[in-house]
């Protein structure tokens, strides 16, 4: 367990890099550069989405998969609704879970929305990215308890 703003967090993850996140982020980023080829459109437009696309590869990677940025998500507490992100560079957040989380035995990709934005973070928790047990104990938290704090607030 770990504090924020005076809150003590039922769960607590510790995210590590995900060498699976990194697989899947070229394996898309190559689908998607194979499809831009394939288009009939001058060269110049392909190349432009090409940059793009190199572009966000790297971001994905140095940020999510290989927590290399200081933005990436190095650990998450959970409290109720309330979810605490901490960065790399060691920066505190405070969100609400969002109802578009997505829960399954293979992939958990929490959905997090901030009081001050309209912006959301995604954070992708992959079973390479957690300890099993965590990982676990995360899906049965995100599934049963989350749930049922957020029935008992409507």
């Amino acid at each position: 367990m770990f504090w924020i703003i005076g809150k003590i967090f039922l769960l607590t993850i510790h995210l590590k890099p995900s060498k699976l996140l990194v697989v899947i982020l070229i394996a898309a980023h190559c689908a998607a550069a194979l499809l831009l080829g394939l288009l009939s459109v001058i060269p110049e437009v392909k190349l432009a989405g090409m940059l793009v696309l190199l572009a966000s590869l790297y971001f994905y990677l140095k940020r999510d998969a290989l927590q290399r940025s200081a933005h990436s998500a190095v650990l998450l507490g959970f409290s109720g609704i309330r979810c605490a992100l901490e960065t790399k560079c060691g920066q505190m957040f405070e969100y609400a879970i969002s109802g578009e989380t997505y829960v399954s035995p293979y992939l958990t990709v929490l959905i997090l929305r901030s009081q001050r934005s309209w912006l959301t973070q995604s954070i992708v928790i992959l079973p390479d990215t957690i300890s099993s047990e965590e990982f676990r104990r995360l899906r049965v938290f995100l599934r049963w308890k989350w749930k049922q704090v957020v029935e008992e607030d409507a």
